[in-house]
């Protein structure tokens, strides 16, 4: 038998469907109208999973940045691109794991491929939600402002 670890909010017994609206609600009381995130639930013969998709943000919120780490001179990994999540989504994706983790139980050991989970959980961005096409059209914005900017300074170099 492995150790579990327990959120802080798990309540043994408790359907997935209720665990749900309590996300849901915390959610919304943590984030106000700014943030909307669909919270969803699956039931199959593995368990159960709880998934939270980002739907929409407010105005002014941005989803990239520049990389720091990207290395023009080629490398891979968070090395190979020229931009990346930014601090802002980081801590509200971080944010709402901690709240799902509250309802959770962990009493998984991966080294022997051994899962024991009150239920699976994903979080991440709605396909072809606002916030999806919003995600999308700033990064290729900040990639072609970030290219604009690596070809300006070869040319400089170049004529100096």
């Amino acid at each position: 038998m492995y150790e579990k670890s327990y959120g802080p909010k798990y309540e043994a017994g408790m359907d997935i469907k209720d665990i749900a609206k309590l996300v849901r609600k915390e959610i919304k009381d943590y984030f106000g109208p700014n943030i909307k995130y669909s919270v969803t639930i699956d039931r199959f013969s593995g368990g159960r999973a709880l998934r939270a998709y980002l739907v929409d943000v407010a105005p002014g919120f941005y989803f990239w940045k520049a990389n720091p780490d990207y290395n023009p001179d080629g490398g891979y990994g968070i090395y190979a691109e020229r931009v990346c999540l930014s601090d802002g989504y980081r801590e509200i994706e971080e944010k709402v794991k901690e709240i799902i983790a509250a309802y959770n139980y962990d009493g998984s050991d991966i080294m022997t491929d051994y899962f024991d989970v009150n239920f699976y959980s994903s979080v991440g961005v709605k396909f072809e939600s606002p916030a999806y096409k919003k995600m999308e059209g700033e990064k290729k914005y900040w990639e072609a402002l970030l290219i604009e900017a690596e070809i300006e300074a070869a040319n400089e170099e170049a004529m100096a």
